[in-house]
């Protein structure tokens, strides 16, 4: 299942669900700041660990991101990690309790068009074990997309452990 959180700064993870933030230049506020965010927080409350994955497979004009704009993600105690580049992937495990954030921040002159899949599974690959083929390659597409090329796509599948269920 894959459930859209852009509009909700507070989510609590569930071990069976993709969460999906997407958030464009025209759609918020002006930045009247020289630096302006938007702030999401993940907090994982189940049992045992979690291994979350943030992966953000669109960023928007890729000649300015991490100049004019930029997704930072902050796990617990570790430094923040920079997304700079489209495809790139960030995880850790939480334990019970514990939380970490994706934060946009960006400037007036801005233009982005960002998409970012959130996960939380004890493995780290997606939730999609009691799902049938079709709807696991509908879910592949949708988090992968179409802009990467048949490597690009190759290197994540690897990094996200992906199987299909027949």
């Amino acid at each position: 299942m894959v459930k859209d959180v852009t509009d909700q700064s507070e989510v609590n993870l569930s071990p069976v669900t993709i969460y999906e933030l997407n958030r464009k230049s025209e759609e918020v506020l002006e930045c009247q700041e020289p630096v302006c965010s938007t702030q999401w927080n993940f907090r994982w409350l189940g049992d045992g660990l979690c291994h979350a994955t943030v992966l953000c497979p669109v960023l928007g004009e890729t000649a300015l991101v991490c100049a004019k704009f930029g997704m930072t993600v902050s796990f617990a105690e570790q430094k923040d990690h920079r997304i700079c580049q489209e495809g790139a992937m960030k995880d850790d495990e939480l334990a019970s309790g514990e939380s970490f954030s994706i934060r946009l921040w960006y400037t007036s002159q801005s233009d982005f068009d960002v998409n970012c899949f959130v996960w939380c599974t004890d493995d780290g690959s997606l939730p999609i074990r009691h799902v049938d083929r079709q709807e696991a390659e509908d879910i592949l597409s949708l988090v992968v997309g179409d802009i990467f090329t048949e490597n690009e796509r190759s290197r994540v599948l690897r990094q996200l452990n992906f199987y299909f269920i027949s």
